[in-house]
């Protein structure tokens, strides 16, 4: 659609008409405060149009003939993640109405802009059982100075069970003359291990055994945690788990950790050697 409209001052605004839920105090890297709450507990909504967040205003701008303005613009919704999210239905109603209008000495709208249908959001993670590990008993001369460790690594499998299914983020629907058209980003899984008790060697993930009160505790030895690829884990730091998510409901994931002991004092002496860990997962 052209509209011609004669010499004059124009100011062109992306706003918006409706809003049937108030502002959110979420404050987005991109598009700052302006990010409205909808339905759903923890999910939130903005409209924008190249990369600027509305309302926006271009201009003014002056002309000295007449100029041909067109209607040819483009316009996204993000729904983004403020807060922890519960479930519930967004419908098209529930979500904000917007204009791209031309002021002069009147007010044209060129657009209006709304939403249809609906989009289910349902909250769910991985069930994540604890994992019991038996590192086995060991003779003191296994262990043959300090930095040696134990002959065997035994595995520590981090299960993730009965997953949601896992659908990418930042998934986008292109919708235009030729139809619609979607892509997304894999979504992510990562995990970060914090020992309970005091880190003995970072550069080697060695934590500190954990006494009982009760038994003697093992000393001059560690509990060396590593990847897979038995790499020592970083404790405390954000890890990719590397799995390759699905999009189907109900999957089983799991992640492969492993364990040994590790020597970290000149004159060990024995007696029990446990120990613990958190591990928390970070969806993306």
């Amino acid at each position: 659609m052209n509209i011609t409209c004669t010499p004059g001052t124009y100011t062109r605004t992306r706003r918006y008409v409706t809003n049937p839920y108030p502002l959110s105090s979420y404050v987005h890297p991109s598009y700052g405060n302006r990010v409205y709450q909808t339905s759903v507990p923890g999910i939130g909504a903005v409209v924008w149009n190249a990369g600027t967040a509305l309302p926006s205003v271009i201009g003014p701008y002056t002309y000295t003939v007449q100029t041909v303005f067109t209607a040819a613009t483009a316009w996204d919704i993000s729904l983004i993640k403020i807060g922890p999210v519960g479930a519930g239905t967004i419908r098209g109603t529930d979500l904000p109405t917007w204009e791209y209008t031309h002021l002069g000495d009147n007010t044209l709208r060129m657009l209006l802009g709304s939403f249809t249908g609906s989009i289910n959001i349902v909250s769910r993670t991985c069930t994540t059982p604890d994992v019991p590990v038996d590192l086995g008993s060991h003779y003191m001369t296994e262990l043959k100075g300090v930095g040696t460790t134990t002959n065997t690594w035994v595995n520590v499998p981090i299960a993730l069970n009965n997953c949601p299914a896992f659908f990418g983020v930042f998934r986008r629907a292109l919708t235009n003359d030729s139809g619609v058209t979607q892509s997304s980003t894999n979504n992510q899984i990562s995990y970060r291990v914090d020992p309970v008790t005091s880190i003995v060697n970072p550069s080697q993930g060695v934590m500190a055994l954990q006494p009982d009160g009760v038994n003697p505790t093992a000393t001059g030895i560690g509990i060396q945690i590593a990847n897979a690829s038995s790499t020592p884990v970083s404790y405390g730091t954000v890890t990719n788990s590397g799995l390759a998510l699905n999009q189907t409901n109900g999957s089983n994931y799991t992640i492969q950790l492993r364990a040994r002991y590790y020597q970290t004092g000149a004159t060990p002496t024995p007696g029990q050697a446990n120990g613990a860990a958190t591990i928390t997962l970070i969806y993306n």
